[in-house]
């Protein structure tokens, strides 16, 4: 098995979007992995140009990755990261839902589904992928009918877990990263099961 390199931290106070900033470093010659987070993002991007809606306390991360990470599967790309971040993030895994192809919901009793976090992917083939997610921590924008962690796990997302520097976000990067290397070697067929009915909204 081909070893992994380890992944390297960026972390900056605020930027227009993550996205964009990883792929200036990528230009600059930095090197593959490395996972940019910042507290305040002006001009985040969802799926087809669409603007992101960011909520204040939010959690805004890209992982750029080297496109000779993986075998194949890039179109399904979306989906592992959707199944790792709502296994991760959940700790009764009942809760967080995916909406395929890139968005995560939560379930509330009443069994109302609230928009939690979005996740965009880009990419420039062979060379490389930038991951980029966008999650509600503290609040949530109320127009969207959007929802947060500390909303639906109160006493598990609290402000000491959260904390003041960007400790929670390369925690949480490190745990995508490390949970795409069985990805990374046997393709989506070994996120199937992950990703059946038990996950699905």
């Amino acid at each position: 098995m081909q070893s992994r390199k380890s992944l390297n931290f960026y972390n900056i106070q605020e930027c227009d979007s993550t996205m964009d900033q990883a792929r200036s470093l990528i230009a600059d010659g930095v090197e593959l992995p490395f996972s940019l987070s910042t507290k305040v993002q002006h001009r985040g991007r969802g799926t087809h140009g669409r603007s992101w809606h960011e909520s204040e306390s939010g959690i805004y991360t890209s992982l750029a990755l080297s496109c000779h990470e993986f075998k194949s599967g890039y179109d399904k790309l979306s989906l592992v990261v959707a199944a790792i971040l709502a296994e991760k993030l959940d700790p009764g895994r009942d809760t967080i839902k995916i909406k395929a192809p890139n968005d995560l919901y939560c379930i509330n009793d009443l069994q109302q589904a609230k928009k939690l976090a979005g996740i965009l992917i880009e990419s420039v083939i062979p060379k490389w992928i930038v991951i980029g997610y966008g999650i509600n921590y503290f609040d949530a924008p109320k127009e969207l009918g959007a929802t947060s962690l500390n909303q639906a796990f109160p006493t598990i997302y609290t402000a000491k877990k959260r904390g003041s520097d960007f400790e929670f976000e390369d925690q949480l990067a490190m745990q995508l990263y490390l949970g795409l290397t069985t990805f990374f070697e046997r393709g989506f067929i070994a996120y199937q099961t992950a990703y059946s009915a038990p996950l699905n909204y």
